[in-house]
């Protein structure tokens, strides 16, 4: 097969083309997805901090001279891995494991979840690419391999939906309602309780990577070196290394980000519409509420069964095609003119990029730096 087939074979060719109701599409379009991101989310980690290592001196000579002597303690990280604390290694081990068992649990239950309905099932598939998941196995893969930066990378990257989540459930403990909407599906009555249990990852994805990253970032040498230090000197250099850790990573987060929203968007359908009965389109609608029928209800839910009705499983996965259906804020719309693919693109990839700048200098940096301090 030639490499032009191959592509054709691997692009998405929108909601009713018969390759996304297969397993065969949704399958591979989630290894080669995986595949190409972690090959070059890896090559561009480490010559990226091959050609500016993460660890700069200040601008002060000061500061500058207290740095060049305490080169023997940081100059090597983050590659050194086994000079970490053995207590931060086991931490991030044990992490790691639990991230990654989470992330084949929650595909793995999903698709069981659907067994009754194939359209949901390939939609589970193509669904596993959304960036909260890639994270959890991106932040498995950095912690395994001593690669914090990458994983911080990741956490930006996911960090503005995280935050709407923890707005939205606020919101719900104190107020009975989600202001913003991201986490409303979790009070349908259709919702069950083990779909509550694999969403619950969108509220304790990033605490739980960032506690087994600091460690190794703020311990990522010997230590003995740094005893020789005050106490001041020594709080003054661990602040450093951690602002250029989220440097580096914030800018990291972007080529993450644009890799996975270009991969979705090319392989990946905005959503699948297939012709059913009205009997299997309410298991779907049952089974996910996300599944809706293209006519009105009293033409779905009647007693005739058997007739052929039109549903759709929206997915949109990582925004590639349109702005979230049910953010409805005008001051983030970006299709008010219908844009082409590049202008949309370019569009969603800098606002999401600049929430993720805000959330990074106003939550993420001033909590590490706290919980260091």
């Amino acid at each position: 097969m030639s490499f032009a087939a191959i592509f054709h074979y691997l692009s998405q060719q929108g909601p009713y083309a018969p390759k996304h109701k297969t397993w065969r599409h949704p399958v591979t379009v989630c290894l080669v997805h995986y595949a190409i991101s972690i090959t070059m989310v890896l090559a561009f980690h480490d010559a990226f901090l091959v050609l500016a290592p993460p660890y700069s001196s200040s601008s002060t000579a000061a500061a500058a001279t207290r740095e060049q002597s305490f080169s023997s303690f940081s100059s090597s990280w983050p590659f050194h891995r086994d000079t970490f604390s053995s207590l931060d290694t086991k931490y991030s081990t044990i992490i790691a494991n639990f991230v990654l068992g989470y992330f084949g649990i929650l595909l793995s239950y999903r698709i069981l979840q659907n067994r009754g309905n194939d359209i949901m099932q390939k939609a589970c598939i193509y669904e596993n690419t959304w960036l909260c998941n890639m994270t959890l196995l991106m932040g498995a893969i950095g912690l395994y391999t001593g690669r914090e930066i990458m994983v911080m990378a990741h956490v930006i990257t996911v960090s503005i939906d995280q935050v709407l989540w923890y707005l939205d459930v606020l919101g719900w403990l104190l107020f009975r309602k989600f202001p913003i909407g991201v986490a409303k599906y979790l009070t349908w009555p259709q919702t069950s309780f083990a779909t509550r249990i694999t969403c619950t990852h969108h509220l304790w994805t990033i605490p739980l990577l960032l506690f087994a990253c600091i460690g190794n970032i703020v311990h990522g040498n010997d230590m003995t070196t740094a005893l020789k230090y005050s106490t001041t000197t020594m709080m003054s250099i661990i602040m450093q290394r951690l602002d250029d850790a989220w440097i580096h990573a914030y800018v990291m987060s972007a080529f993450v980000m644009s890799l996975n929203v270009f991969l979705s968007r090319w392989m990946t359908p905005s959503c699948i519409k297939s012709k059913t009965t009205a009997a299997a389109t309410m298991v779907a609608k049952k089974q996910d509420p996300c599944v809706h029928p293209n006519r009105a209800s009293n033409h779905w839910e009647n007693k005739i069964m058997k007739e052929a009705v039109e549903y759709e499983k929206y997915l949109n996965v990582n925004l590639s095609h349109a702005l979230w259906k049910d953010i409805q804020f005008g001051c983030l719309q970006i299709q008010w003119d219908n844009p082409s693919t590049a202008v949309y693109l370019f569009r969603l990839l800098w606002r999401w990029q600049l929430f993720n700048g805000i959330v990074l200098v106003c939550v993420l940096r001033p909590l590490t730096r706290l919980c260091i301090g």
